[in-house]
This record gives C-alpha cells, sequence and structure tokens, in this order.
C-alpha cells in the first residue's frame, strides 16, 4: 500500500494538507488532510497484488506504533462502502469526499 498526496484545493474549510515525519529521514512522510476537529485524514492505494490478495479474503492489518503512550482512536474503512448499521458506535468525523468513477 502507499499513500496518496492529496491536492491543495477542493478541502472541507478549515482543513490543510500535510506531511507527517516530513524533517525524520527515518521515516516515510505521510501525506493527510488535516482537518479542523485535529483528525488526520489520509487515502491509501493498493498494489495489484494486494487487490488480488483482498479479494481472494486475506485481511488487511494495522500496525500502530505507539511508542508506549495511549493508543490514539483509529477508524479504518474500505472507500464507498457504508458498514452495517451498529457496526462502529462511535466513529470520527471524516471529509465528505466526491465518489471516484468505478466506485459508486
Amino acid at each position: 500500500m502507499r499513500p496518496i498526496s492529496h491536492s491543495e484545493s477542493g478541502h472541507p474549510a478549515g482543513s490543510k494538507v500535510v506531511h507527517f515525519g516530513a524533517d525524520q529521514p527515518e521515516y516515510e512522510p505521510l501525506p493527510a488532510l488535516l482537518l479542523e476537529d485535529g483528525a488526520a485524514y489520509t487515502v491509501w492505494d493498493l498494489s495489484e497484488k494486494e487487490r488480488r490478495a483482498v479479494a481472494a479474503g486475506a485481511r488487511i492489518e494495522l500496525f500502530l506504533y505507539t511508542f508506549g503512550r495511549p493508543l490514539q482512536p483509529v477508524f479504518i474503512r474500505v472507500e464507498g462502502i457504508e458498514e452495517p448499521a451498529g457496526a462502529i458506535a462511535q466513529r470520527p468525523r471524516s471529509p465528505r469526499r466526491p465518489a471516484r468513477p468505478g466506485l459508486q
């Protein structure tokens, strides 16, 4: 998977494009849209190999490095897929993004 850079326009009011870790050579910079409420919104593309694996039933794994600090809330989803009612008791707000062609 690779993170996708956000353009500098067309975002919710009060949001801004950031690159986490850009000044830390030991990390690959993470492009994100920092929302007014403090949430960081990232978008990821899967390689063809990853897409095939997920289509065949592979699960998506998420590793979070907390460095001994409390875990922050995380929300992960597949673009264009709504989870069943009650699946998540409370989730962070995310920006309204236009549907990409083929995902409607």
